[in-house]
């Protein structure tokens, strides 16, 4: 038996009426088609501010921490003192956020999950108030399929930190549907429902105030006779509003004492606009137009919708034709005197209000698809009721059927569109790749990008990634500097501090790996943001993007910069200033444990590293390095193992995948003499990564432990072949080799390779040694020693190695060459000559040789000598490849700028050198 349909012409306006309920399984139907395009972003991960708002966020992931959670600005615990604050004081969103994050132990799906069971909850609550509103089931069923599978919701539903659209407009859905309730039975006593669920929502965020004027909307148009049958009963408005009074003072008076201000945050201005007054009305008309445009046509989704400084009446066309639209249906309506379909013209409007109103605080990307999504119920059951009316009127019994017919289709295109939508939301890269094809020209993206490769080299520390991380950052620069100039672009003093942070530290990572040091160049950046440089030359110094004396990131960047120059008292000195600004911020006490970690000072290691872990507990790099910290400080007798097995464990948990917790708890098993179980945690470790150079290491140590002597020496072998960069499994195959008397020709490549990343001293002298004895006089390989001493600085020893090399058998002279170069080098040119001329007999006629020839003899007083050697070297020098003419040039440049100074050789002048053949 069909449930009888009632139309919107019999609902109710007085008191209770009875109204056909909503067919369980239709609804039921409606909610599992709303659900199916979320379905495809369900896999995703953290994105964009969940990285901050969740996985740094230490309240979040500690139930204990609630009070502050509950207290404290939504970012609050990321903001430096000295920055400027987002007010935002969303505490059933903060709430949400750490539940979720107990329940699902910081799975990613559990917050995406009740996202959307949110959604599916608002589906079934738009489906109830179009059935109160309207009266009418078709419509009622039909608008919140619209609704459901509505493309705006994606960015609401599918983003994890946008949980409080979801949560707002759940609790704003059924508290329309108890204020509806209450006024159609009479008004009696107080709203307590409806206001419990308006409180409930402005709790999840702020621009839920809107739904006051939904209320007001809905007395004014839907429920007018209700309202005044209540009034003639003697039920005044004023019991709603000392109902509504008292909760929004409560309200204000909290704000107030989180923020310290008059208006609790709700008028901040989040991101400077450098917006006229006349520009910034402009900006409404396209928040609100935009706004409605893209309920009523979602065709254009986009990541961010970026602030412009000025716009021309093209830009503004179709928020203006919105609004008209819009104009123009409400005057029809009310000319119809169509009370429920003003009140569901209404919805939209209300919402969008405090985005209007609020406009100096909307920030850089005013416009967002989650702003408009609370919109879309109106806007829907709107669309259903003039949609299902117009059907009912015709003649035609077939005619009633196109209603759902064109329902079904319109719903199957938004969700393939919102389907589609959902990829941009996947992973952090996905995002930011989505956002730069969508808007390239906005700063905030170009160094997101360059920062999620800063993470991809921490991965992969390779120079091709490090390089295009700086080509990320230097793009933002443009951008960001661009802005900085008048340029109309999207940007913000923030996106210049962050580009030249990130040019910073991409600049570092290059120095770091490609050989040759280079760090000069990054520690300028960061000295330019907080102004220990001057920008220009003979400039006064001053921070280059304003406030940056106190950035506690330059200030970071900048310590581990003269860290990785060796300069370790400075570098803690920087990251103790960094703390000083910013006592919580998690990198600086990182940063600032790795230095005391690697000067072996195992208490202020392990405090800042632990610091750094409770700050961040869910990163499971932190807990790592603590938990190796805390190791070697056991080891020594001056701490816990347990404490270190405990942090060892926190970072197996936080990254499952990763074979570097497990390496570890298989050396403290190991410690704790445990062999068998030292050898199953790092076959474990191996099972995760094969090619785990540490757990190959580990495994032989164990092996040699239990006396199993073959099978270490295999995985010391596997481990420098995954490990070519480790010195420790390169000396510890060296070592047994050595011990077993295999022949020389099999320990060398190992021990050089040991001797080549040697980073103690003591052990180098006694690599150095065993090469020694091994090694022939003249072998190529002493050669090759001399040239790692000397890029380390150990000059005596690279000459006793290049000596070593310039014998009988150094038949092309390298071996003379390069001792007398490194003699020339340290002045002692007289000594140097004759190796020189000997290098110059076995190989004649090669421009480095004559050079540093010609100096000697320019040096020891043998003008025509040095003048003889120099004017071959310029016939000799050797081509530059296409495109590299400057090389040339500038080899050139020296053989002839020592030419010039032969006149001055009386003086002490000296001729051009070069560091290396």
């Amino acid at each position: 038996m069909q449930t009888p349909i009632q139309t919107d012409a019999a609902a109710p306006t007085g008191g209770p009426t009875a109204l056909p309920r909503l067919p369980l399984v239709a609804l039921t139907a409606v909610v599992l088609l709303a659900a199916v395009p979320y379905l495809f972003g369900l896999g995703g991960g953290f994105v964009y501010d969940d990285e901050i708002l969740i996985l740094q966020n230490p309240m979040v992931q500690d139930l204990a921490r609630l009070p502050d959670l509950l207290t404290n600005s939504l970012w609050g615990f990321a903001t430096s003192p000295n920055e400027a604050r987002v007010e935002y004081w969303r505490p059933l969103t903060s709430l949400s956020f750490a539940l979720l994050w107990a329940i699902g132990d910081g799975a990613p799906v559990a917050f995406k999950l009740a996202s959307l069971v949110l959604h599916l909850v608002c589906v079934v609550q738009v489906a109830r108030l179009g059935r109160l509103l309207t009266g009418r089931i078709d419509a009622a069923l039909a608008g919140a399929l619209l609704f459901g599978v509505h493309p705006l919701g994606v960015e609401a539903v599918t983003w994890i930190s946008a949980i409080n659209d979801p949560l707002m407009l759940a609790f704003g859905l059924t508290g329309a549907i108890s204020w509806i309730g209450w006024r159609r039975a009479g008004s009696p006593g107080l709203p307590w429902r409806a206001v419990l669920c308006y409180a409930g929502a402005v709790l999840a965020k702020e621009t839920a105030l809107g739904f006051v004027l939904v209320f007001v909307a809905l007395d004014l148009t839907a429920l007018r006779s209700a309202v005044a049958s209540a009034i003639r009963g003697g039920q005044r408005f004023v019991r709603p509003a000392l109902t509504f009074g008292p909760w929004l003072a409560a309200y204000w008076l909290i704000r107030t004492s989180v923020f310290g201000n008059w208006h609790g945050g709700l008028l901040s201005q989040n991101v400077y606009l450098a917006a006229t007054w006349e520009r910034l009305q402009e900006l409404r008309i396209e928040l609100l137009g935009g706004g409605l445009a893209l309920a009523a046509w979602p065709a254009e989704l986009t990541v961010f919708r970026p602030f412009r400084g000025s716009v021309d009446a093209g830009d503004l066309a179709v928020p203006l034709v919105a609004i008209g639209a819009a104009i123009a249906v409400g005057a029809v309506l009310w000319k119809r005197r169509d009370r429920t379909a003003l009140a569901l013209w209404a919805w939209p409007l209300a919402l969008l209000a405090p985005l209007v109103l609020r406009v100096q605080s909307v920030g850089q990307f005013p416009l967002s698809d989650r702003f408009v999504y609370g919109t879309v119920p109106g806007v829907a059951l709107l669309f259903a009721l003039v949609l299902f009316r117009g059907a009912a009127r015709a003649k035609n019994p077939a005619a009633r059927a196109l209603p759902w017919v064109a329902t079904f289709a319109l719903a199957a295109l938004l969700g393939l569109h919102g389907a589609r939508r959902t990829a941009a939301w996947d992973t952090p890269d996905g995002f930011w790749r989505a956002a730069e094809a969508e808007n390239p020209n906005i700063a905030l993206v170009q160094w997101n990008l360059g920062r999620i490769t800063l993470e991809e080299f921490r991965r992969t520390p390779t120079l091709p990634v490090a390089e295009r991380a700086f080509e990320y950052f230097t793009r933002a620069l443009d951008i960001a500097e661009g802005v900085a100039e008048g340029v109309d672009v999207p940007g913000s003093q923030f996106d210049r501090l962050q580009s030249y942070l990130g040019t910073g530290w991409s600049l570092l990572y290059q120095g770091q790996v490609d050989g040759y040091g280079g760090l000069d160049a990054p520690l300028r950046y960061f000295d330019l943001v907080i102004g220990l440089q001057a920008a220009d030359e003979g400039g006064e110094p001053k921070p280059i993007v304003p406030g940056g004396e106190t950035s506690h990131e330059a200030w970071t960047g900048r310590g581990a910069t003269l860290a990785a120059m060796g300069r370790y008292d400075d570098s803690l000195a920087s990251f103790e200033r960094a703390i000083e600004l910013y006592p919580d911020y998690p990198l600086a006490h990182f940063n600032k444990g790795l230095v005391h970690f690697g000067l072996g000072q195992w208490i202020p290691a392990t405090n800042h590293l632990d610091r750094a872990v409770e700050l961040q507990p869910s990163n499971p790099e932190f807990a790592l390095f603590a938990a190796h910290a805390a190791a070697e400080r056991a080891a020594m007798g001056r701490g816990s193992a347990a404490r270190a097995r405990e942090l060892a464990e926190l970072a197996r948990d936080n990254a499952p995948d990763s074979a570097g917790p497990v390496v570890l708890l298989g050396i403290l098993a190991r410690r704790d003499e445990r062999p068998t179980d030292s050898l199953q945690l790092l076959d474990e470790a191996l099972r995760i990564d094969p090619s785990d150079p540490d757990a190959h290491l580990q495994r032989g140590t164990t092996l040699l432990s239990m006396g199993r002597d073959d099978e270490a020496l295999a995985e010391y072998v596997e481990a420098c072949q995954f490990g070519g960069d480790r010195f420790e499994p390169h000396w510890r195959t060296a070592v047994m080799l050595l011990a077993a008397k295999v022949p020389n020709e099999d320990v060398l490549p190992y021990l050089r390779r040991a001797y080549e990343l040697c980073p103690d001293p003591a052990r180098l002298g006694e690599l150095g040694a065993d090469l020694d004895r091994i090694l022939p006089a003249g072998d190529p390989l002493r050669h090759t020693m001399a040239l790692f001493d000397e890029r380390r600085g150990q000059i005596e020893s690279a000459l006793y190695w290049a000596q070593t090399a310039a014998a009988e058998a150094d038949a092309d002279g390298r071996g003379a060459y390069l001792f007398g170069r490194l003699l020339l080098a340290t002045d002692r040119a007289a000594d140097a000559l004759p190796w020189l001329e000997m290098a110059n007999e076995r190989r004649p006629d090669r421009f480095e040789r004559l050079r540093e020839l010609g100096s000697a003899r320019a040096d020891t007083g043998d003008a025509d000598g040095a003048r003889a050697a120099w004017n071959r070297a310029l016939e000799v020098i050797p081509p530059a490849p296409a495109g590299q003419e400057w090389q040339e040039q500038m080899l050139r440049g020296q053989i002839e700028a020592g030419l010039e100074n032969l006149a001055q050789l009386e003086a002490g002048a000296a001729g051009p050198t070069q560091d290396d053949e």
